[in-house]
Parts: C-alpha cells; sequence; structure tokens
C-alpha cells in the first residue's frame, strides 16, 4: 500500500489508516488480503466494523474532506479512545501555553 504523504489523502486511503488503526486497537489479527482493487479489503472491514456504512461513498478514490477524514476516524476507536486523545490534546495546550510564556519571561 501507497499513501501518499505530501498531497490530498483519498477516501480509499482514509478508510485503510481507520481499518488498520481499528484492527490495531482491537487486536483483532484481521487480515488484509489483497484484491483487485486494492482498497477493498479495507472497505469490507470498515464496512463490518461499522466505521463506514455500505453507500457511504460512491468513489473510493475522490479527495477526502477534513470532515469526511475526520467522520471516518471518529468511528475507527471507541468514544473512550476518543476521550483520552481530546485530554492529551488539551494538556499539550495548557502544557506549550504555559511553556511559551515562560520563555516570554511572564511565568516563573
Amino acid at each position: 500500500m501507497y499513501i501518499n504523504n505530501i498531497g490530498n489523502v483519498t477516501i480509499a486511503e482514509t478508510i485503510t489508516l481507520a481499518s488498520r488503526l481499528h484492527s490495531s486497537y482491537y487486536a483483532d489479527n484481521y487480515e488484509f488480503l489483497a484484491e483487485n482493487i486494492w482498497y477493498q479489503p479495507y472497505v469490507d472491514y470498515a464496512i463490518l466494523n461499522g466505521i463506514i456504512t455500505a453507500n457511504q461513498f460512491s468513489n473510493y478514490t475522490s479527495t477526502a474532506t477534513r470532515t469526511q477524514f475526520a467522520m471516518v476516524f471518529a468511528k475507527a476507536l471507541p468514544e473512550d479512545a476518543l476521550t483520552k486523545i481530546k485530554e492529551i490534546t488539551l494538556d499539550m495546550k495548557i502544557f506549550t501555553f504555559k511553556y511559551t510564556m515562560h520563555l516570554e519571561g511572564s511565568v516563573p
């Protein structure tokens, strides 16, 4: 699998990443077997695990919008895992703010 890390990401790539993340998180040892359409095993997995619905996307090779990317990834992990990510993000924002203030001499 090749994912372009410089340009846009397609819906197929988004689903692939989300499916692999889900499989890894749940340690289900799912084997994504190669098919004629490279992304089909990931789409099948995503549908099977409720990450996407069967007719949610009409063109898997189109560029994913930020909203589509976020919607797919939000379904890849359970809510409590996302809460932990939010907490880490908030903690990092607070740390960054305090560190910046310290560098500017505003916080001892």
